[in-house]
């Protein structure tokens, strides 16, 4: 029990950053793109597009931040130096859409766009914490003979079961931009009486997001917890990564009058789903989805679900009235304004 922890002062955890040190980042970026629209006759307009990103390795100028590979559980680059911090990125982004009048009140659209997005570079800067600049230390008290208290939740001298490790704080070397590949058609048309309807889909798939799990996780047992972790020399390893996944497919439809009654009406109902492996960013969470995994072994199958922003059913209806008075209308008022 939590609280008859702290009644107790015997907490589980405790945690410091003895020092904080600066960084100063850098990474170079180069965007282009071309764009044009091709008329087909009367009634077929094609618009076509061509977009080239490319995100370079992040660095840190003063030579404070340091990534961790996880294969030989070294830091890099050496302290002092300037180095890249992971991997450069580059990608094409096409987009092709087309729409087509078969007559006055019809009009069909479609089309598909390749994105792409930046990572969050908050994270990158998070490597600041490691040695030999700065250190994050965790103590992790020993439950069948509590060794934390209140009073003493940072214990030096290697007391059993406390000792400080190193929590390290790293990126992946591939931590790089999201690929979002969205598709769409919509059909509308005139209906009479001054509405216009119109049905239309929407889909899109994206790999490469952001993502954020603990690397040296302890599995359940008995005693002491850092015997108990794969890498006992590490305490917690927070990684960041861009490899979470998810999907969307809608279906919508829209009514709108433009002047009924002197009102704009405009009204929509959407149905989709979407499913992902994460919906938050890294360093936040959305609705009331937890910010770690809740098997780190199994961050992918085990966490692919319904998104946490999945409303299935949406439904909106909106009006703006224009008053019948005031400038360019009879009556006193319109004399008064004018």
């Amino acid at each position: 029990n939590a609280f008859a922890d702290f009644i107790l002062g015997l907490p589980d955890q405790t945690g410091r950053i003895p020092n904080v040190a600066r960084v100063s980042l850098r990474q170079p970026a180069i965007h282009a793109y071309v764009q044009d629209d091709w008329r087909v006759g009367a009634k077929l307009t094609i618009n076509a597009g061509l977009r080239y990103e490319y995100a370079g390795s992040t660095e840190d100028t003063l030579g404070i931040a340091r990534n961790l590979d996880i294969a030989t559980l070294e830091l890099f680059p050496p302290p002092g130096e300037t180095a890249a911090l992971h991997n450069d990125h580059h990608d094409f982004a096409p987009r092709l859409s087309a729409t087509y009048r078969p007559n006055d009140d019809t009009v069909i659209r479609g089309g598909y766009g390749h994105y792409l997005t930046q990572p969050t570079m908050a994270n990158v800067a998070l490597m600041f914490r490691n040695p030999p600049y700065n250190r994050e230390d965790v103590f992790n008290t020993v439950r069948t003979n509590p060794t934390l208290t209140l009073a003493n939740g940072f214990p030096e001298g290697g007391q059993a079961g406390s000792t400080a490790t190193p929590v390290i704080t790293t990126i992946s070397e591939d931590y790089g931009p999201a690929t979002a590949k969205v598709w769409s058609a919509n059909l509308q048309r005139r209906l009479g009486a001054g509405w216009v309807g119109e049905v239309g889909y929407v889909g899109s798939n994206t790999t490469g997001l952001d993502y954020a799990w603990t690397y040296n996780t302890p599995p359940p047992g008995a005693g002491a917890v850092q015997p108990r972790r794969p890498i006992p020399t590490f305490g917690d390893i927070r990684v960041f990564d861009t490899d979470a996944e998810s999907e969307y497919n809608g279906v919508s439809l829209r009514a709108q009058n433009l002047d009924y009654y002197g009102m704009n009406i405009l009204a929509t109902y959407t149905y989709s789903k979407c499913n992902d492996t994460r919906s938050s960013p890294a360093t936040s969470t959305v609705g009331t989805e937890d910010q770690e995994p809740q098997n780190q072994n199994d961050r992918f199958d085990g966490e692919w679900g319904r998104c946490a922003i999945d409303f299935r059913h949406v439904g909106k209806v909106n009006a703006v009235y224009r008053l019948p008075f005031g400038e360019g209308k009879d009556g006193v008022a319109g004399v008064l304004l004018s």
